[in-house]
């Protein structure tokens, strides 16, 4: 994930780029505002003889209040290490829908990390049904990340239930 603000963004990608060291496994992706991202991308990719491509295109939103959804039932709760290994299935289910593969160990990885960061919150309705996860806390925001409800829990408001009541946490 990469930010810069205003000025030399080229010098910073080059330095970047010779930063990393001999032997470094490739960098998998870059992610941040276009004209950074793309300039880091380019620069790793001469550094390393590979090729870029750009595999989705995101936007990012501010929150400044939450609308209340359709109530659902159920609460919002931080998920502990009982959850970690439902968790990480749904981690690795989210990963195959959102960019059509997955890696289950990283996925369990994922999972324990969050959960023991205290990160991941769970929509429980006497049971798990819906994730979320806050990230990459910045002075000035965080990120409302991996949300995630089974198709069989989807259509009864679980996710928009989570993400409201996170958001409402997160902004207080």
């Amino acid at each position: 994930v990469v930010h810069a603000p205003p000025g030399d963004t080229d010098a910073a990608a080059c330095a970047l780029a010779a930063d990393l060291p001999a032997g470094c496994p490739p960098v998998p992706g870059v992610e941040g505002p276009a004209p950074v991202s793309s300039l880091v991308a380019a620069r790793l990719a001469e550094a390393s003889g590979r090729r870029t491509r750009v595999e989705r295109r995101q936007l990012l939103y501010e929150l400044r209040a939450v609308r209340t959804p359709v109530p659902a039932e159920g609460r919002l709760r931080v998920a502990t290490q009982a959850d970690a290994p439902l968790v990480a299935q749904w981690w690795h289910s989210s990963s195959l829908a959102a960019f059509g593969r997955a890696d289950l160990a990283e996925s369990e990885r994922a999972a324990h990390r969050y959960v023991a960061l205290c990160d991941l919150y769970i929509w429980d309705v006497g049971r798990p049904v819906s994730m979320a996860v806050k990230t990459a806390p910045t002075p000035t925001g965080i990120t409302v990340a991996r949300v995630f409800t089974p198709p069989e829990e989807r259509r009864n408001g679980y996710a928009a239930a989570c993400v409201a009541e996170l958001s409402r946490l997160l902004l207080a």
